[in-house]
């Protein structure tokens, strides 16, 4: 640059800081490439180097009035287009770390939502086998959610009776669903989105999303209580 150039562009900050329009448009023209090709070496993208010139004239319009020295407009332009780039790069950044934790939240999801599908079928599987009463008792218990002294009052039975059928219920389900006999019942993951299979017996499966996360959690309380309550002794 040479000393008329420095000179031109002094008088040209002078005049912006009076207020002249033309002024900054001339200022705009004969920095604009020097300024956008420091951007872009420093983000290495054309279009975020772009982006980053756009705001830093605008810093430059905004803050041109508080430039002591009118010289220094070049190495104070630059400094503005550093910062910038600099906060391009971390917005950047975080997008990336976002999008990145997002992609594994859903490979999580997806893997969860494998485990529940596998879990619902053996169990399903599993229920299969039970005879109506026992599919009846454990709809009453995990599907319809009423307890023990409610189901005896729904059945006329005693509640020992209902709390003893439930317990061979379920023994007769995990038996069903131990290894060898073709079903792979395992603990479910509370959080996993898991249909109840005994609204699938039923007919009463909806696919609302509460409702959903109803069946699910009742769903999980009865293999929860398969693997909580062992055979009984002799």
């Amino acid at each position: 640059m040479t000393r008329q150039d420095r000179l031109n562009d002094e008088l040209l900050v002078l005049r912006c800081q009076q207020g002249d329009a033309e002024a900054f448009t001339s200022l705009v023209g004969r920095w604009q490439q020097r300024l956008w090709r420091h951007a872009w070496r420093l983000t290495g993208n054309e279009s975020a180097a772009w982006d980053v010139i756009q705001e830093t004239w605008i810093g430059i319009s905004r803050g041109i009035n508080r430039l002591v020295d009118a010289a220094a407009f070049p190495a104070w332009a630059y400094q503005i287009v550093s910062n910038k780039c600099r906060d391009s790069v971390r917005c950047d950044r975080r997008r990336r770390e976002a999008a990145e934790t997002y992609a594994q939240w859903m490979q999580r999801e997806e893997h969860e939502a494998a485990i529940a599908e596998e879990q619902y079928n053996d169990l399903r599987e599993a229920i299969e086998h039970l005879s109506g009463p026992d599919r009846a008792m454990l709809a009453l218990r995990y599907e319809e959610n009423f307890d023990t002294a409610e189901i005896a009052s729904i059945l006329g039975i005693p509640e020992g009776t209902v709390k003893s059928r439930l317990f061979y219920a379920r023994g007769r389900l995990r038996n069903y669903s131990r290894p060898g006999r073709g079903c792979g019942v395992q603990r479910v993951h509370h959080g996993a989105a898991l249909s109840s299979p005994l609204a699938r017996q039923h007919g009463a499966f909806r696919r609302g999303a509460s409702h959903h996360r109803s069946t699910a959690s009742r769903c999980a309380d009865l293999l929860h209580d398969l693997h909580s309550y062992g055979p009984r002794r002799m």
